[in-house]
């Protein structure tokens, strides 16, 4: 399956990057994140509950939640990186 969209983040670009490697920023942005613990410099494990909601689901409907899953990260990462520039 492949994801594509584009999200436009009011913050600088440095402060964007910082934020993506933020575990405790990552986590309060994945929906259904109950833990997320840096595992080293660049890389991050996560324990998500969202099993339940996608194998609830059809695989046409896969996609469609993916996106939806992906919309939320985004809109909260954007929230707060605009509320750090602010």
């Amino acid at each position: 399956m492949e994801l594509n969209g584009e999200y436009e983040i009011a913050a600088p670009q440095t402060r964007v990057w910082a934020l993506l490697n933020d575990p405790d920023v990552l986590k309060q942005c994945i929906p259904g994140c109950e833990e997320l613990v840096a595992d080293g410099e660049h890389a991050c494990a996560a324990s998500a509950d969202v099993g339940g909601k996608i194998a609830q689901l059809d695989s046409r409907l896969i996609a469609s939640t993916s996106k939806k899953l992906e919309d939320q990260f985004f809109g909260k990462f954007a929230e707060i990186a605009g509320a750090l520039v602010a």
